[in-house]
């Protein structure tokens, strides 16, 4: 069975996420963070060679199976270390992607967004039964 393309908005999160990633490191941090990833061995020297960007590294890591789409947390483990932001815009977009391949329309995503931040729990499938009335 092939494999389901993904939607158009989920890798549009996915390329604001590398985008904004990109934005927070120098040259020089980009630099180490290839090299941490060569020391864990999720790529080799060859890989990092030619690597000038987020993007690049995103691919190549996608390549080797160390990322899916919307599943980050080896990388993330690694650019957290490198600044804290890295995690937050991680999280954020993954969470977006996990709600879109779901299915949730945006309101719904707003609102579910809205009461994490509160600290509410979504309650999904309870709403739905409740609202049948």
């Amino acid at each position: 069975m092939a494999e389901e393309k993904p939607k158009e908005t989920v890798l549009q999160y996915q390329l604001e996420m590398i985008r904004q990633l990109r934005d927070l490191f120098s040259k020089d941090q980009f630099l180490y963070i290839c090299k941490e990833f060569l020391l864990m061995k999720y790529v080799t020297a060859n890989d990092t060679d030619d690597k000038t960007g987020m993007e690049d590294l995103f691919m190549t890591l996608k390549k080797k199976g160390v990322v899916k789409l919307g599943e980050y947390r080896r990388a993330r483990d690694i650019l957290v270390h490198h600044n804290v932001e890295a995690g937050e815009i991680i999280d954020k977009y993954t969470t977006l992607i996990h709600q879109e391949s779901a299915g949730l329309s945006k309101a719904k995503r707003t609102r579910t967004g809205a009461q994490q931040e509160h600290g509410h729990s979504s309650g999904h499938s309870k709403a739905k039964k409740q609202k049948t009335r």
